[in-house]
């Protein structure tokens, strides 16, 4: 997305979570909440060492679920629009139930 501009101030913009880890493992914070990470909406403040954190979690995943599959969207097309020989992940478009 090279034509893309700089985003604005107060833009909002939800990064996906993706590492490469152990091979290409992408990050999914429902099998985190699985494995017994608390997951929290965004901080909102923090102070005298209390933390608050906006209740938006679910918002939050849906768009990065959002975000996530229109990637994998563009990269779908590319692979066709340039004849590319590689396999379908059906896996990587699989989204558990939320936490």
């Amino acid at each position: 997305k090279r034509d893309l501009e700089t985003p604005g101030p107060g833009t909002t913009h939800v990064t996906i979570a993706v590492s490469g880890a152990r091979g290409g493992e992408t990050i999914d914070f429902r099998r985190l909440a699985k494995q017994g990470l608390t997951l929290v909406g965004m901080t909102r403040t923090y102070q005298d060492g209390l933390m608050s954190f906006a209740p938006d979690l679910a918002k939050n995943i849906a768009r990065g679920d959002a975000n996530l599959m229109s990637l994998l969207d563009e990269a779908d097309a590319y692979v066709v629009r340039n004849g590319l020989d590689l396999p379908e992940e059906p896996a990587a478009r699989r989204i558990e139930p939320d936490p």
